[in-house]
């Protein structure tokens, strides 16, 4: 099994040949899309230094819009 796993913004990347989305193409050659469903780091308010992941904001929204693209898993 072949898969390969991208983040948000790859995720939605275009083809310049067709305007095909990059997971379509991935399936069609037999790949399959998993996407990272964390987001930018941003610094947590009144502590130095110290970041967090966003990524649970809206995720089951996102996890439906992922599946409707393609993805067979997330992660």
């Amino acid at each position: 099994m072949d898969i390969i796993i991208l983040c948000n913004e790859t995720f939605y990347h275009k083809t310049d040949d067709n305007d095909a989305l990059f997971p379509h193409l991935l399936t069609q050659i037999g790949i399959i899309p998993d996407i990272t469903v964390d987001r930018e780091l941003i610094i947590l308010a009144d502590i130095d230094n110290e970041t967090t992941n966003q990524g649970l904001d809206n995720l089951e929204k996102r996890y439906r819009g992922y599946k409707n693209l393609g993805t067979q898993f997330s992660q």
